[in-house]
């Protein structure tokens, strides 16, 4: 709880500002995130939002071909209701799994470019660190399985 500074975002209309900044008398709006507090929101957890028991899962991309190969992954496991985080593709997979880590998930998918030539996928128990091979074109379904009731204490955060 964040007590006196729950706000997340604010903001409101400003006419007349620009024109005391010596700028035309135009009307104007504005508004303000505190990304600290958006991410101790979503450090809670599974407070909210999802289903009750719903597990993340972190998709990581290695690579931008991966990424771009993953973005419809990303959006059909969301349509069914599968908690998705995708990565930028950008860090090695050590930071990345670090990365999972700190946001909760309970699985991770590693693509590479090995796993693109095979249209395969790498899925990864994040607590036990066992590992299995997953076809791409049946990877939502295989996230949508695994992103209910949740089976380990990691899943109910």
């Amino acid at each position: 709880d964040l007590g006196a500074q729950d706000a997340v975002a604010g903001g409101g209309r400003y006419d007349g500002l620009i024109k005391q900044l010596g700028g035309p008398p135009d009307p104007g709006i504005g508004f303000a995130v505190g990304m600290e507090r958006v991410v101790l929101l979503l450090a809670q957890g599974d407070q909210g939002g999802g289903e009750l028991g719903q597990q993340r899962v972190s998709l990581i991309p290695l690579g931008e071909a991966a990424r771009r190969r993953l973005l419809p992954v990303a959006r059909a496991a969301r349509q069914i209701g599968v908690s998705i985080e995708l990565g930028y593709g950008a860090r090695k997979l050590p930071k990345e799994l670090e990365r999972a880590d700190r946001l909760g998930a309970s699985w991770a998918v590693i693509v590479g470019d090995d796993e693109l030539v095979n249209e395969e996928a790498v899925l990864r128990e994040m607590e036990s660190g066992e590992q299995r091979r997953v076809s791409l074109a049946r990877l939502a379904e295989e996230l949508s399985a695994l992103g209910r009731p949740a089976t380990s204490a990691r899943g109910t955060r």
